[in-house]
């Protein structure tokens, strides 16, 4: 790398290395013979510093977190020709200092020095999708971590705390519900919900 390595990651099989670093790239070495590493390729495209890099539970995919705000995913089922999936990851407001796939492989985490945390799904992979983001943090995050079960996400921030978050989507439902104290009325769901069936998350009520 020609400038500081910000990150590293094994990839499951422990045969493959990757490196983000400030020169904006990312580069992946063969370690199947430890003492002889051989570097079998580098991945472009993030327009500033390369942060944050996590490989997913099958191998198959890389993310990169970067300064240029965003994430980038590639497929590196051959890791030494590495090709990008869809667009980049967008919706963070500030560097990308951490990026985790959940056990399962189906979800990626994004934690920004804005103080957020982004969920995408990568079910498929050429087209993630933004799940959910996360506030809280009072300080830039620079570290997530899914629980082993990939039920609770953990974030750890600049301003001195860890934060958690349940995001199983029955328990994020049930926790609006519970905030929003009431369903909505039909007159109000035909309001804000126009041309769908009655249909409030909330349960029913009359009106």
């Amino acid at each position: 790398p020609g400038n500081y390595v910000y990150s590293v990651a094994f990839a499951p099989s422990e045969h493959t290395l990757a490196a983000a670093s400030t020169d904006h790239l990312t580069r992946l070495w063969d370690l199947a013979n430890p003492a002889r590493p051989t570097q079998l390729a580098y991945v472009s495209g993030p327009a500033s510093y390369a942060i944050s890099v996590a490989f997913s539970p099958s191998g198959r995919l890389l993310a990169v977190g970067s300064a240029d705000k965003s994430v980038w995913l590639w497929d590196v089922a051959d890791p030494a020709q590495p090709h990008q999936l869809g667009s980049r990851l967008t919706g963070p407001g500030g560097y990308v200092y951490s990026v985790a796939f959940s056990p399962d492989g189906q979800t990626l985490a994004g934690g920004a020095t804005d103080g957020s945390v982004w969920l995408w799904r990568v079910a498929d992979p050429a087209h993630p999708r933004l799940v959910s983001s996360l506030t809280g943090p009072a300080g830039h995050v620079y570290s997530v971590a899914f629980g082993p079960g990939g039920q609770t996400l953990a974030a750890g921030s600049s301003d001195g705390t860890v934060w958690q978050w349940d995001i199983r989507p029955a328990r994020v439902a049930a926790g609006i519900c519970a905030l929003a104290g009431q369903p909505l009325t039909r007159t109000e769901w035909h309001d804000y919900v126009p041309g769908r069936d009655y249909a409030p998350p909330c349960g029913n009520r009359p009106g």
